[in-house]
């Protein structure tokens, strides 16, 4: 089995590969980034979010059921070379292949649903442009690092126990991408929580003190 194999595809592939297409085209155009930073597209990146994520988890603890109890490689932070052995072991000849469909269907939704929604809540409630610099590269960090990932992980499941050349590679540099996967997941949601906790004290602060200004002119009449 390699990754020719047509059967390894879906429909999900299709609408995970326009879905990233379209991720790219708000990252990186002017266009794109006026319509990522309009507030009316929230209700839409949040219920796609809601739409895409929950199905995905739904299949990670059906893939973990399958390997025994042992937890998928992205199912889970901080996994070492040794967890991918046990996992592809684990999961059988079948499982892999399992997996390795999930990986390259419904598991492409996942990656551009939660890039297009931080990205989209990011960019529709900071105005600093240093801050909105640093959200587009932290973005765009962890969403290729989950599409290498996503791409290399079928490619090692499908040949396993083929362990040598090229895929001992892929042993090494597997738990790396979901390093910077993860990491970018947290750095992201800090960055966007403390750019509200910002803009939530400068609207206080603004507001408390036209409400002052307006007693003291008040008082002087």
């Amino acid at each position: 089995m390699n990754l020719l194999d047509g059967d390894l595809y879906s429909l999900h592939t299709v609408v995970g590969l326009f879905w990233s297409i379209a991720i790219v085209y708000l990252l990186y155009t002017a266009r794109g980034v006026a319509i990522s930073s309009s507030k009316w597209l929230l209700p839409v990146t949040t219920g796609l979010v809601y739409l895409s994520i929950p199905a995905v988890a739904a299949q990670v603890d059906a893939l973990t059921v399958l390997a025994g109890g042992v937890q998928t490689l992205d199912g889970h932070i901080g996994y070492g070379s040794a967890h991918i052995t046990e996992f592809a072991e684990a999961l059988g000849p079948d499982g892999r292949w399992q997996y390795a469909y999930f990986q390259l269907g419904l598991d492409t939704l996942a990656p551009p649903a939660f890039a297009g929604f931080v990205l989209n809540v990011g960019r529709a409630t900071i105005s600093y442009p240093m801050i909105r610099r640093l959200l587009t590269v932290l973005v765009s960090i962890y969403f290729f690092s989950v599409l290498i990932a996503n791409a290399l992980m079928p490619v090692y499941m499908l040949a396993y126990p083929n362990e040598g050349g090229v895929y001992s590679l892929l042993y090494a540099v597997l738990p790396v991408l979901d390093g910077v996967k993860y990491g970018c997941h947290g750095v992201l949601w800090l960055l966007v929580f403390g750019a509200w906790l910002y803009w939530c004290s400068q609207f206080l602060y603004t507001r408390l003190s036209n409400q002052k200004t307006a007693t003291i002119e008040g008082g002087t009449e």
